[in-house]
């Protein structure tokens, strides 16, 4: 996990972003495959435009490694992205809960946390509907 963290914080010599806006892209997004990010809240559905959420994550987010909070625990355990008020909001972890089945990398994002950040980072346009909200570059594109 330690080298995973190093390799994330390094910029790509090929692509010239930093690792970790490439990796957000094809976890989230599969590398440009999906146009829109949508996130369901109560009854409203926020969309927002795919690279505009990327670039959000990224510019808003550090990379680091875990520390022990209990005695059975052990430092660098996973990879966080933590916000700037130290807030963890999304983590890669090695998981091998079952001997049946192989090790596996979990990737998740606290969906709560990214889209206040997406919503305080990005301008709402409401459209026709009252269950849709567009924000940013996704009002343009995103036709109703």
């Amino acid at each position: 996990m330690r080298a995973l963290k190093n390799f994330l914080v390094d910029t790509n010599p090929i692509f010239f972003h930093s690792n970790k806006l490439i990796f957000f892209q094809e976890a989230i997004f599969h590398s440009s495959e999906v146009d829109y990010f949508t996130v369901k809240e109560n009854n409203l559905f926020h969309i927002f435009d795919a690279n505009e959420v990327i670039r959000i994550i990224d510019d808003s987010t550090v990379v680091a490694n875990s520390k022990a909070i209990q005695d059975d625990q052990m430092d660098d355990q996973k990879v966080i992205f933590k916000l700037s008020n130290d807030i963890t909001i999304g983590e890669i972890e090695m998981r091998n809960d079952s001997e049946v089945h192989y090790r596996q990398v979990k990737f998740w994002m606290d969906r709560e946390k990214t889209l206040d950040l997406l919503k305080d980072k990005i301008r709402p346009i409401r459209k026709k509907s009252e269950r849709i909200i567009t924000y940013g570059k996704a009002a343009d594109r995103f036709k109703l």
